[in-house]
């Protein structure tokens, strides 16, 4: 082989299947095929490298370049990621507007997103509330919320980076008992406010009925914090809703027979006067002066008050 023979031509300790032949700038010589098939010619140049072993063939690396890849690993500082149930507590136990924890007064919207009043109604007042919430635009718009607090939950005293946010539900149902975390599904009642678990709704409808007073409907039910199945469903009984407010507005406006009304009712009564009961053959004037007298009564003139004014005794 041409590989044996340059090998021992050489003097290369390594054994002749260690070698490699490689055309000048280009690929190597393969075995068993014809050198004129692989496009070498007479005096052509042929370089000889051995093959080392281990490595991956990109030219090697040392252990600088390694020590600088991790360098530029811990250098650069990776988004945190946040732990789904964490997000999922926070969304029940902080207001979506201000991201403060929740706090009496506590409302909800037609969707059943929980705020702080007090952070909404800054919002209407300077209209800054973001485009997500353009339904709300006035307080009929909301609902305030009769909450449950939870009586096992303690308050710690914390400072500073001490602080570690506690995992206990700020509320609970009050009827079944269950924490208002998340894990459970909670509704609102539009008409009343409570805030019940959807166990309690299903299983103890009476309880429920006995403790906001009156009978609740299904319509009236606002899943908090819902599916996006949820939402979709509340979203069209808030336009239906609405549109049924309007019209039935509008109704109101214009009433039947009102377009046959007279225009001018706000003149008042018409006054009665003498001469419009004046006898035939009978002069207004002296029938009206039966009623008052004819004479028109004296008054003080601009030119009196001049006159007046200077000492002039008029007799």
């Amino acid at each position: 082989a041409l590989r044996q023979q340059l090998t021992d031509k050489v003097g290369l300790p390594l054994p002749w299947h260690r070698m490699r032949l490689k055309k000048f700038f280009q690929g190597f010589l393969q075995d068993g095929v014809p050198l004129l098939e692989q496009g070498l010619y007479h005096g052509a140049q042929l370089d000889l490298s051995p093959t080392l072993r281990g490595g991956g063939g990109d030219g090697g690396s040392t252990g600088a370049e390694s020590r600088d890849c991790y360098l530029e690993m811990y250098k650069t500082k990776k988004a945190d990621k946040v732990d789904p149930s964490e997000e999922n507590f926070a969304r029940w136990s902080c207001c979506q507007l201000s991201g403060e924890p929740l706090g009496a007064p506590c409302v909800c919207d037609e969707l059943g997103t929980l705020f702080n009043k007090e952070a909404i109604l800054k919002g209407l007042v300077h209209k800054s509330l973001p485009p997500s919430l353009g339904h709300i635009t006035s307080l009929k718009h909301l609902v305030d919320l009769k909450l449950t607090a939870n009586p096992t939950r303690k308050t710690v005293a914390t400072n500073g980076e001490n602080y570690t946010a506690s995992k206990e539900p700020l509320f609970q149902c009050p009827v079944t008992g269950l924490g208002f975390t998340g894990k459970f599904g909670f509704s609102a009642l539009r008409k009343t406010g409570h805030v019940v678990s959807q166990k309690a709704l299903k299983e103890f409808p009476q309880v429920v009925e006995d403790l906001v007073g009156e009978k609740w409907e299904a319509e009236d039910v606002i899943p908090i914090n819902g599916t996006e199945e949820e939402v979709d469903v509340l979203r069209e009984r808030m336009i239906k809703r609405r549109q049924a407010a309007k019209g039935k507005k509008g109704r109101k406006r214009s009433r039947p027979g009102e377009d046959q009304q007279p225009q001018n009712n706000s003149a008042g009564p018409k006054k009665v006067k003498a001469t419009d009961f004046t006898p035939a053959n009978a002069s207004k004037h002296v029938y009206a002066s039966i009623f008052s007298s004819s004479r028109p009564e004296d008054r003080e003139t601009y030119m009196c008050r001049s006159t007046g004014a200077r000492g002039v005794n008029l007799t």
